[in-house]
């Protein structure tokens, strides 16, 4: 397999921000009851995000291998995170921070050998 651009790089972290956004969705839809009209935009726009994911995703698999995708798509942990505070008020512990540096770490690692 040749090795991946940093391009590739990229969209393969913007499809993982995507899904992300995606949960989001989910979460917001969670909140509100089945009939409702706020359920029924969050569904859909969690569903538009995640067809999107899914396409780049694709593409993105197309070039990377598939243990250098799935380890890459750890970094979902930092996003949702993120949102759950930003959008959410959920607390994030020292456990989680400490997880999220070691994912990070990991996905360094593996972007580099795998650049190499």
């Amino acid at each position: 397999m040749v090795k991946p651009t940093f391009k590739t790089f990229i969209s393969m972290h913007v499809s993982l921000l995507i899904y992300s956004i995606g949960l989001v969705f989910s979460k917001f839809a969670a909140k509100y009851p089945w009939k409702s009209l706020e359920f029924l935009i969050a569904c859909v726009l969690m569903i538009l995000f995640l067809m999107s994911f899914a396409l780049i995703w694709q593409q993105v698999l197309k070039r990377v291998q598939l243990t250098t995708a799935i380890l890459n798509a750890e970094i979902c942990l930092m996003w949702t995170s993120f949102f759950g505070m930003l959008l959410f008020h959920e607390k994030i512990t020292i456990q989680l921070l400490i997880g999220i540096v070691l994912i990070l770490a990991g996905v360094i690692l593996v972007n580099k050998s795998e650049r190499e």
